[in-house]
């Protein structure tokens, strides 16, 4: 069965999968997010504060898992690298396309469906619960932990989703693998600080953590202030929703895994957008990954990269 779950997935775009059994947390990593969250300055992302149950026991999202499905989907494409290249303002990568949330999700459900799995055996999360997907893909030994945070594959670098799937089944599980994230970087990363040098705000530390408040990606979705105000020191950018620079300095994103989906290519919004235009209609903008942010948010990250320009 394990051969066959990797094989339909490739032929549906996934890069890699594995599978582990669904289980508390280790105590490694809990001292790791607790001290991480005492240093978390108050009122920024308190969600993650008031979900810790789950963080630490996934299987409290699929009480019957017996097992779990970890799968990585890469979202790099051509197309958005011109668009890039062309455009005034710069769009993290995996935000150009359609929302991802929707289409990962269809898509690893319809791969499940193709091997037989009903609707009742398993749940499918991306990017849209408090699990922390990278402790469990790393756990799954898909990839290492980057100075930078991120999760990242030897072979296919770090522009990829991380697709989780909780089913009843009971699958043939590998071990888990828990790793301080120190030994990742010393193993992987090496004497290289090249994501921690190009931040724009001094937000990566180099320990694999980041000052939350500093991070761009933070500050153009996540923070829902009326106006943006950069840190001071800040270097200039043209980012107005989320940033890719850690990404596009790492050494293991020379030729990172390209998408076969369509659906990620350059969507009209984040053409316009890219381009300082606000010129889409609610549909479209519901359709897209940039909704995260609203109208208004977009709006506001444009004013204050022309500000910081000035």
């Amino acid at each position: 069965m394990l051969r066959e779950l990797k094989k339909t997935l490739r032929s549906f775009g996934f890069a890699a999968c594995s599978v582990i059994k669904p289980q508390e947390v280790s105590p490694l990593f809990r001292k790791f997010y607790d001290r991480w969250l005492e240093e978390k300055p108050k009122g920024v992302l308190n969600y993650l504060e008031n979900n810790k149950g789950i963080k630490y026991n996934v299987s409290a999202l699929f009480p019957e898992a017996k097992s779990l499905i970890v799968a990585l989907y890469p979202y790099y494409h051509s197309e958005v690298e011109i668009a890039l290249k062309k455009s005034p303002y710069k769009i993290a990568r995996y935000a150009w396309g359609f929302d991802y949330h929707h289409v990962v999700k269809e898509v690893f459900s319809q791969a499940l469906f193709s091997l037989g799995f009903s609707r009742e055996e398993f749940r499918v999360v991306v990017d849209s619960t408090p699990v922390n997907e990278r402790y469990l893909a790393r756990g799954a030994s898909l990839g290492f932990i980057g100075r930078n945070g991120m999760l990242i594959h030897p072979k296919g670098g770090s522009y990829f989703f991380i697709a989780l799937a909780f089913t009843s089944r009971k699958l043939r599980a590998r071990r888990w693998q828990t790793v301080d994230p120190r030994q990742d970087m010393d193993q992987w990363c090496r004497n290289c600080h090249l994501c921690v040098k190009a931040c724009p705000t001094s937000a990566l530390r180099g320990d694999g953590t980041m000052k939350v408040e500093l991070c761009l990606s933070y500050l153009t979705i996540e923070n829902r202030g009326e106006t943006l105000e950069y840190p001071k020191k800040t270097r200039s950018h043209r980012w107005v929703f989320g940033c890719d620079i850690c990404q596009q300095v790492c050494p293991y994103n020379k030729r990172p895994w390209q998408t076969p989906n369509p659906d990620f290519r350059p969507h009209v919004v984040a053409r316009a957008f890219s381009q300082g235009s606000l010129c889409f209609s609610r549909k479209e903008l519901r359709q897209s990954a940039l909704s995260r942010a609203g109208k208004k948010g977009l709006k506001r990250n444009l004013a204050a990269v022309e500000k910081l320009a000035i």
